[in-house]
């Protein structure tokens, strides 16, 4: 089964390029005395880097430090720093509620009076620094942003007092709050490095009843652009750039209980990667669910292993970096009737098996995927009707409790806040 998450991936290679364009509304002459330009080029972005996995919010330090807790932006601000994925338009994913994106710019105008390309007398430039961060809130439905020069020198004439630099973070729509609205800050050049504070925020919610279907969702796309207009000057050409970031979904929810808390908000194209094996040792757990970790392990390394026995069997689930685009991560399935559905063809695939065993008390069927996936035994199979490309086996009762109910459910499901068809990854 191929990935949800590559739908649309060709078309978003293509709207991902980078626009360098004139303004609308604004009269530039056909040949224009001056251009600002911009000399400094952003990493390509690889069509590849949206299916790539990030950390799983369940590994967080299972007791957080108050300031942590207190500001999460410091955090990431630090870490994003160090992060080189952040200076591509898809940003760098802490997790499913932790984002940023950072770059350099240097923009020039100079004088329209060389043959040569990029060429003419330069009358100012400004070479700048910046960080965007995003904070989705799991617990309501909010999403922070704040945008800041993290350097910014500028230099040249009185041209750079009447230019107006805008900075503004797009996707607010109609059934979305935004403060500001629009999500943008504009100041002359001069405003901007006289200014002690070269930074603006923009907070994004959205009511608790409403949105799409029975999770009240609402999703939007966040981009950043920028733009340098010379005011009571059409003779001179602005600059803008559009998608400096792009590729990423916020989306808010009231999906319940079931997702862990009633409300929430997810950069919901992160795709997340579930390690049973890191979070039980974390807990000082591993023995309580060893048997699951070989059945998994056994399933994605060695599913010669694996009941049922068909040639070429390749149950689905773990990333890899060859696979390029063709990536095949599990999804969640939220309805409880068509998850026992699956439990109960996997349960078949046991009997079959293991006969009268399969009836002992003191074990259970494990199945993978699990399930609460699309990937499931009698989902994936056209209801039970075709081969599977999964794995059945008894195992101790306690061993699939736990790691069922304390790990994928619980530590994983809920901490990501993974919702019906969201995708993710299996570590083996």
């Amino acid at each position: 089964m191929r990935t949800t998450a590559r739908r649309g991936l060709t078309t978003l290679a293509t709207a991902l390029a980078l626009v360098v364009t004139a303004l609308p509304g604004v009269a530039a002459a056909d040949s224009p005395s001056a251009a600002w330009t911009v000399t400094s080029a952003p990493p390509a972005l690889d069509p590849a880097d949206a299916l790539r996995p990030a950390p799983s919010a369940a590994l967080a330090p299972i007791a957080p430090s108050r300031a942590t807790l207190a500001a999460p932006e410091d955090d990431l601000r630090r870490e994003c720093q160090n992060r080189p994925e952040a200076e591509t338009r898809y940003g760098w994913a802490k997790d499913r509620f932790l984002r940023c994106w950072r770059g350099n710019r240097k923009v020039e105008l100079k004088k329209n009076d060389s043959p040569i390309p990029g060429g003419g007398t330069k009358l100012a430039e400004v070479d700048f620094d910046y960080t965007l961060l995003g904070v989705a809130r799991n617990g309501s439905r909010q999403v922070d942003f704040t945008f800041t020069f993290d350097k910014f020198e500028p230099s040249g004439g009185q041209e750079r007092n009447i230019s107006d630099l805008r900075v503004e973070i797009t996707g607010c729509t109609t059934r979305i709050v935004c403060a500001p609205n629009p999500s943008a800050a504009t100041r002359t050049i001069t405003g901007w490095e006289l200014t002690d504070d070269r930074s603006f925020g923009a907070t994004w919610t959205t009511p608790d009843d409403t949105g799409e279907g029975l999770l009240k969702t609402i999703s939007a796309p966040v981009g950043l652009n920028m733009s340098i207009v010379t005011t009571g000057r059409p003779d001179v050409r602005p600059w803008s750039e559009t998608g400096m970031a792009s590729g990423a979904t916020v989306r808010f929810d009231s999906a319940g209980a079931k997702a862990g808390k009633h409300h929430g908000t997810v950069f919901s194209d992160v795709i997340p990667t579930f390690n049973l094996r890191a979070l039980a040792a974390r807990d000082g757990r591993s023995n309580e669910v060893m048997y699951t970790v070989r059945h998994i392990e056994d399933a994605l390394l060695r599913p010669i292993r694996t009941f049922p026995s068909f040639p070429f069997k390749s149950p689905p689930g773990r990333y890899r970096a060859d696979a390029g685009l063709d990536q095949r991560p599990l999804h969640r399935l939220f309805d409880d009737a068509i998850t026992d559905k699956n439990r109960a063809a996997a349960g078949k695939v046991c009997n079959d098996v293991w006969g009268d065993r399969a009836r002992d008390p003191n074990l259970d069927c494990d199945e993978y995927p699990f399930a609460s996936t699309q990937e499931g035994a009698w989902t994936a199979t056209n209801q039970a009707t075709q081969p599977w490309h999964g794995s059945a086996r008894l195992i101790p009762s306690d061993d699939n409790q736990t790691a069922g109910r304390a790990y994928l459910s619980t530590a994983f499901y809920q901490v990501n806040r993974l919702l019906d068809w969201d995708a993710f990854y299996v570590q083996p």
